[in-house]
């Protein structure tokens, strides 16, 4: 969607953390990339700028990762499969087409080890899940496939769409009262296509003249 972006600059957009994060590519439409999450330090930084982990956690899995480069390599490319399947299943589910078997199983797979590192439990306050132990390498990518199956089977998941924006491509959630929504961000993909159809439609008149 961007020129010259990085995590720092990304627009967080989405609406929800499984489909921001899904926009860490920064065009999928009619090309892919260039990828945003190089090392395991992007991850982490656009999980802090999304809110998805506390600091102190996010600060534990700095120390991890700068302790053993070789697993947090291994992490982000861990994180990145399942970035990948959930563009494929959001993308789909906003064309209401059949997502690809593999994409969704990897989900599935993903959130069923996300939630064997969480406990249940129930206090006065109410029913609750807990991360269990010190935070592992892999908490980002657990945190969002939970995150992306709550939204998946959720009341929520009807309005997810995919902007058709030119080089764009990515994910939102359309809270629009009639969802209407067409682009992730009208100031950016919907203004490039009013000025390309206006472009259009100027071309179209010359040549239509005598």
């Amino acid at each position: 969607m961007e020129k010259n972006v990085s995590v720092a600059t990304l627009q967080i957009l989405g609406g929800h953390p499984s489909l921001d994060f899904a926009n860490t590519v920064s065009a999928r439409r009619d090309r892919w990339g260039p990828d945003l999450l190089v090392d395991y330090g992007d991850l982490l930084d656009w999980a802090e700028r999304a809110d998805l982990l506390d600091a102190p956690v996010i600060g534990r899995l700095r120390a991890l990762a700068a302790a053993s480069p070789s697993s947090s390599a291994a992490a982000l490319d861990r994180a990145k499969r399942l970035r990948e399947a959930l563009y494929a299943v959001f993308s789909a589910l906003a064309a209401a087409t059949d997502a690809p078997a593999d994409a969704l199983e990897l989900v599935r797979s993903a959130y069923l080890e996300a939630r064997a590192q969480q406990s249940l439990s129930l206090g006065r306050a109410g029913a609750g899940w807990h991360w269990r132990g010190a935070p592992c390498l892999d908490a980002v990518t657990h945190a969002i496939a939970i995150q992306a199956v709550e939204l998946l089977t959720g009341p929520e998941a009807s309005r997810v769409k995919e902007c058709l924006g030119h080089r764009c491509g990515w994910l939102f959630l359309d809270t629009t009262r009639n969802r209407s929504r067409r682009w992730c961000s009208d100031a950016d993909c919907g203004t490039r296509d009013r000025v390309a159809r206006h472009r259009a439609r100027a071309k179209s008149a010359v040549q239509r003249q005598p």
